[in-house]
Parts: structure tokens; sequence; C-alpha cells
């Protein structure tokens, strides 16, 4: 994990400037590995910009997650043949559940704005 960030007064408040950039290798959803259901490595990166009133009681975001929009698998089930039937790499046969994959990701690249007023 790597961050950065820059602060700087501007538009009388200040402004934060953050980066971040996060790694993660490999990662098996179970005890047997399934190309189906298992996240290759891969990184993120994320990005805001933040300003604050001088008197801190307004706050306006701008913020970007996922920003090279990686398809990460964050978690799965499968039942089953699935990949690599009859090998040690196949889905679990159990359930009556044969042949159903669920795979749930992470968001794609996100992009909001915030707007705060502390009373």
């Amino acid at each position: 994990y790597l961050a950065l960030n820059y602060d700087t007064s501007m538009m009388g408040g200040d402004t934060r400037f953050s980066l971040n950039y996060g790694y993660k290798s490999e990662i098996t959803q179970f005890e047997i590995p399934n190309a189906d259901i298992d996240q290759g490595s891969y990184g993120l990166v994320n990005a805001s910009a933040i300003w604050a009133s001088s008197d801190d009681k307004w706050r306006v975001g701008l913020h970007g997650k996922n920003l090279t929009d990686e398809e990460v698998k964050t978690s799965g089930y499968c039942f089953g043949a699935g990949q690599g039937a009859g090998t040690a790499t196949a889905c679990p046969s159990t359930l009556g559940l044969e042949n159903n994959t669920t795979v749930f990701y992470a968001a794609p690249r996100t992009i909001t704005g915030t707007i705060e007023y502390r009373f």
C-alpha cells in the first residue's frame, strides 16, 4: 500500500489531494484452487480532492475509486463440475447444486462527489 497526500490553502480554505495504490497477490477462495472463482494479483488506484472552508463548516470533495477499472473477484461459490472437471481443481459436487458457479465482483471505476455542512 502506498499513499501520497498534498495539502495546500486555496479559495479561502484548505485542500487535500490524495492518491493511493494498493496491491494484492493471488487470492484462492477455498482450499482447492479454481480459476472460475479465484482472483489473480491486482492493483487498485484511488484518488480524492477535498476542500474545507476556513471555519471547517463546509467540505466539498471529489473521490475516485478503482480508477483503472480493474475487474476484481471478491468472493464466489462453485458447485459441481465447473472448470477442471475430473481433476483436483474441480468444484465440489455437494448440496444438489451441480454446475452452479456464482462470482461476486468489487465495484467498477466509481467517481463520486460530496458536499458536507457541519453544524
